[in-house]
Order: structure tokens, then sequence, then C-alpha cells
């Protein structure tokens, strides 16, 4: 499974807990990134692409389609820079631009000629699955987590099937889970069962990365994850507890179903 840097909290402050990347920081977990062969992603709408770019780092780079010619002109720059690994669309708004079908046209022509390695796309729920299924992406990018099981083995299988690669994203609740800043939340469903779970994490001596992490390690239909940190310790950290033995976990007892708890947007 990848590993994938995300650079939101880079710059500017992210999430609930407004962390945000140290820049002190930022060489060395380039060059760590380097050393490990993971993977960076960078958007737009971050703001931050001038401090995140690495040329040897391969790249997710995720756009908004609006149409104009200059968004084209954009994706041609894009295209020569040779870490390009995908390119991707933020959300599926995009592909209800009139002139979407013209660009996915486009990314295909691109593809064909080798220009362009890869096209993906970041979803949401799981009607969005429906709405994406008229097109072919490489990679899909998905919310996925202990308490946020909306996606899951059986449907995403049609696409996977077709070739499509999922990656989980929120994968620690936007790091919320660290220092209770789900409390501000205010959310009963939600502060019960980290808790619970913070409970069973002390009495059977569990570390708190390893238990979350191991979530998405038995999810092994995924790809990758999309992980952010805000200096190189985490990283490391991050990095030697996926890579230690999968242990069995009944996480179904602490999904939740309610959108307004498990959907950022709605925070």
């Amino acid at each position: 499974m990848k590993i994938i840097l995300g650079t939101a909290n880079i710059k500017k402050k992210y999430g609930l807990n407004s962390n945000k990347f140290n820049l002190k920081d930022l060489n060395k977990v380039k060059n760590y990134s380097k050393k490990n062969n993971f993977f960076l992603e960078v958007a737009e709408d971050y703001k931050n692409t001038k401090y995140s770019f690495d040329k040897k780092l391969k790249l997710f780079y995720k756009i908004n389609f609006n149409g104009k010619k200059k968004n084209f002109n954009k994706i041609e720059n894009l295209c020569k820079k040779k870490n390009l690994f995908c390119l991707m669309l933020h959300n599926t708004k995009n592909l209800q631009h009139k002139d979407f079908d013209k660009l996915y046209h486009y990314i295909n022509l691109l593809k064909s000629k080798n220009i362009i390695r890869n096209f993906g796309i970041s979803i949401y729920d799981l009607k969005d699955l429906k709405i994406i299924k008229k097109y072919y992406f490489d990679y899909v990018q998905i919310p996925l987590n202990v308490f946020n099981h909306t996606f899951n083995y059986q449907n995403t299988l049609y696409l996977r099937k077709k070739g499509t690669r999922f990656i989980a994203r929120s994968v620690f609740f936007q790091g919320i889970i660290f220092n209770k800043g789900y409390e501000k939340l205010k959310k009963n469903l939600l502060n019960k069962k980290i808790k619970a779970i913070n409970k069973i994490l002390i009495n059977e001596k569990i570390n708190i990365v390893r238990f979350y992490l191991n979530f998405i390690k038995s999810n092994t239909w995924l790809w990758g994850f999309v992980v952010g940190v805000d200096n190189i310790d985490q990283l490391k950290k991050i990095k030697n507890t996926f890579f230690k033995k999968k242990f069995n976990f009944n996480y179904q007892k602490y999904k939740i179903n309610e959108k307004k708890i498990i959907d950022p947007r709605n925070w």
C-alpha cells in the first residue's frame, strides 16, 4: 500500500485543530519521502504549491475545471512536469460543467500519447460513485477511517474490476482524535466512541497511530492512503508504525452513519 503525503496544512491552518506544518521541516520531509518512495499530493485550492512542489517526488495534482482556455493551458503546462503521476479533479462538481466531456476526451488523448500517465478524482458520497461510473478514472480518492465506512470492498468492486485504484483520505479524522479536538464538535455519539477506543488503547497498550492505521491496512482493496503531518517526526512514526504486523480488531462497532459527524464539510 502506498503512502501519499498531503499538503493541505503547509503554509496555512487546516482542520478543526487549525494544524499548521512546520516549514523548517519541509526539506527534511521531502527528502524522507523521496528516500521511502512516498508520493506527494498538492492542490491549487491549498494555495501553497510553491512550497510543496518537488521535482523528484511523484505528484498527485488536484485542479478544478472551469472550461476556460487557460484551464487547458494549465493542464498542458502540468503535463510538462516529468514527475506528474496523476492529474486529479477536486470533486464531482467538475463533471457537471458543460464542457467536461471535452476535457475528458482531451485527457484521454494525452494519455494515448503517453503525455499524461493517470487521471483521477476525489469523491465524498456513495452517490458520487454513480456519477463517475460514466467515465474511467485511474485513481479515486475517498474518505475512510475508523468512523467513516461509507466506502468498502463491495461498493467499490465494480470500478476496481475496471482497473480503478482507490486511495483513502481522512485516515486520522483530520487529527482531532489526538488531542480531544473531537470535543469541539459536541457530538455525543462520536465522543463516546472515541473515549471507548482510548480506554481500549490504554488497557491493551496499543499505540493510537497504530490503531487507526491498522484499520486502513485491514482494507486490503486500497491502493494507498493520504496522510498529513505537522513535522518530520510524525511522518517517521506513521511510516514505521504502518509496516508493523497487522492485528485483528472488530472496527464495525465504531462505524458512524451520521453525515453531520463523519463528513468534515459539515463541521
